[in-house]
């Protein structure tokens, strides 16, 4: 299943500072400190108050982007991979053996894989767009509907929905 890395803020947290930091915990890979570039609290449509959530939004540039996929492909997610394959197996059976064994593994370790998506592309953007009102992925979708938007990229497109696709180059990190 497709995700966002994400979490729960911890008590006196802001959004900025807990998505940075579950970025982190989840990557292995720091959120450079230029690019916080904004914060949203969401209310989806449904008016249900336990689907509020908010996210952290941070912009880096390509070559920044590039580099993070890299470090988190190669050299965060296959240790994180060992370690989970040591507890399935029971030679790991407690939590701080994990970083003893595996310092480089992501705190909380629940990547496959990474995914670099450029939002402008019509082809991701349609598969987004399936995930509107399709729990558990519809939180994502309001999520990158809210950012295309706010990127200057529109809407994303809802086959059979009145909205347009417009094109940009900007792109996100998605991870799985």
């Amino acid at each position: 299943m497709m995700a966002l890395p994400g979490g729960g803020l911890q008590p006196g947290e802001s959004i900025l500072t807990g998505a940075a930091r579950e970025f982190w915990e989840e990557t292995g890979t720091l959120i450079p400190n230029h690019a916080v570039t904004h914060v949203m609290d969401f209310v989806p449509d449904n008016n249900d108050p336990d689907d509020e959530y908010a996210a952290g939004f941070f912009q880096v540039s390509l070559a920044e982007l590039m580099t993070a996929e890299s470090r988190i492909e190669h050299f965060r997610l296959w240790p994180g991979f060992a370690a989970a394959q040591q507890v399935q197996v029971g030679a790991i059976t407690q939590y701080h053996q994990i970083h003893q064994r595996y310092a480089d593994a992501p705190i909380d370790n629940e990547l496959d894989h990474v995914i670099v998506w450029n939002l402008a592309d019509p082809h991701i953007r349609a598969h987004v767009a399936t995930w509107r009102n399709q729990p558990p992925l519809d939180w994502f979708f309001e999520i990158l509907d809210f950012l295309s938007f706010n990127l200057g990229l529109g809407p994303l497109v809802v086959v059979g929905d009145d909205r347009r696709v417009t094109a940009d180059d900007e792109d996100l990190v998605s991870v799985n």
